[in-house]
């Protein structure tokens, strides 16, 4: 009784092919039913309706505490943060979006986790092209909510994409400042592997842009000397 009930209020709800559609790997779509359930159930005990009389009859009365306790929901925004970004780093950007519509800005507590959110929010409206949205402030804000990380990936990310974004819409000349405050930490922090490469990558961009193509090539082949070196590393 209790699960079949769940489980009918679930498929009017949307079910899984809401939220599974397009997903490639097994760890990834498991998350994704637990928050998609998580957030199913959370809705319906947030609402001020009155409750189906499955949900009443057959939800343990535990679960209602345990659903609206403050740390339950503060874990649920740190796995779908964690998704969120996953699903930009692999270029999924309709799904992406899906989550930063869901996930409530309000309800994040950490300046890290806001910071992430604006500046997937202002990835995913720049590739989809929904230029509408003040794409820059989200990116600005982002970095400024970052500085006082004591990790300087996030900062760093939110500068590379702020850059790029600038070079993609023909402001080149504004990403200098941002790519060598990446570099700064890069160096500062001894980082290696993509990061590093990622800047490197950013400033080819804006010296093409800028019609400064060889300084441009040179950066493109420091990346091609680094990759080389990083995979000569992998099979030692």
């Amino acid at each position: 009784m209790y699960k079949s009930g769940i489980t009918e209020g679930f498929k009017k709800s949307g079910g899984w092919r809401a939220v599974v559609v397009g997903r490639k790997k097994e760890k990834t779509l498991q998350l994704l039913g637990y928050l998609t359930w998580g957030s199913f159930l959370y809705g319906y005990m947030q609402k001020e309706k009155p409750r189906p009389k499955w949900l009443v009859r057959d939800v343990p009365q535990g679960w209602t505490l345990m659903i609206r306790t403050k740390s339950n929901v503060q874990n649920y925004l740190n796995n779908a943060m964690h998704l969120l970004t996953e699903l930009i780093e692999n270029e999924e950007w309709h799904n992406a979006r899906a989550w930063v519509n869901k996930i409530p800005f309000d309800s994040i507590e950490s300046d890290e986790y806001r910071g992430t959110y604006l500046w997937a929010k202002a990835k995913c409206l720049d590739f989809l092209g929904e230029h509408r949205h003040n794409i820059e402030l989200m990116y600005l804000q982002s970095i400024k909510l970052h500085r006082n990380n004591p990790d300087p990936f996030p900062l760093i990310r939110s500068l590379v994409s702020l850059s790029s974004y600038y070079c993609y819409q023909g402001k080149a000349k504004r990403a200098r400042p941002l790519l060598n405050e990446s570099l700064k930490l890069v160096t500062q922090y001894e980082i290696s592997g993509n990061i590093d490469i990622s800047v490197l990558y950013a400033f080819g961009i804006m010296y093409g842009r800028l019609h400064q193509h060889h300084i441009a090539l040179q950066y493109f082949n420091d990346i091609e000397r680094l990759s080389s070196k990083e995979n000569h590393h992998k099979l030692i």
